[in-house]
Order: structure tokens, then C-alpha cells, then sequence
């Protein structure tokens, strides 16, 4: 009979450092840890933290994209106003996910 290993089991700190490394890329923190991405959903489910954790990663991550694009915004650049004049809710989309990111 074939032996079937274990589940190799990650500590929280572990987990969160992985995290913060892809900042809150989820298949790339799995990656580094050599786990499957659903591992890390399945903790994040269960423990508040790492949760936590990944809403502040990838919130980081909004926070950085908005501010670059209110930037070129301001200083009239093309692919900036060209996206906001021919889809105007882009930027209310993009509020929108941002604010509804941790739901």
C-alpha cells in the first residue's frame, strides 16, 4: 500500500508573512509557501487575522492604484482622462470595489 503524505501544516506567522511578502496576492504567497491558494482562503476563512491581514494587503494595494490614477488624472494624462471621459462610472466602479473590498 502507497504511503500518503501528510499535509504539511503552516504556522499563522507563516501564513502572514507570505502574505504581507506578495502583498496579499494570494497565489503568489501560496507559491512561497508551497501550498495550494485555497489552503490559504480556507485559513483565512477560519482565523480573523489573516484575514485581516489580506483586506490590509491588497486595501494597500487600492490605496496605491487610486492615487496613480488621480494623479495622471490631474496632470491630463491620455490613458487617465481617455478611461474616465469613455467609461465614466470607472472611477465610481473603482470606489466601489475598493470600498466594498473586505465584504
Amino acid at each position: 500500500m502507497p504511503i500518503i503524505p501528510r499535509k504539511k501544516k503552516y504556522t499563522d506567522k507563516q501564513i502572514l508573512q507570505a502574505i504581507t511578502n506578495s502583498k496579499g496576492l494570494l497565489y503568489i504567497a501560496a507559491k512561497s509557501l508551497g501550498c495550494n491558494a485555497c489552503t490559504l482562503h480556507d485559513r483565512a476563512n477560519k482565523n480573523p487575522v489573516i484575514r485581516e491581514a489580506i483586506d490590509n494587503e491588497r486595501g494597500e494595494i487600492l490605496d496605491w492604484s487610486e492615487a496613480k490614477l488621480v494623479s495622471a488624472v490631474k496632470n491630463g494624462e491620455a490613458w487617465a482622462v481617455g478611461n474616465l471621459a469613455a467609461t465614466p462610472c470607472f472611477f465610481v466602479d473603482f470606489q466601489n470595489n475598493h470600498a466594498t473590498l473586505g465584504r
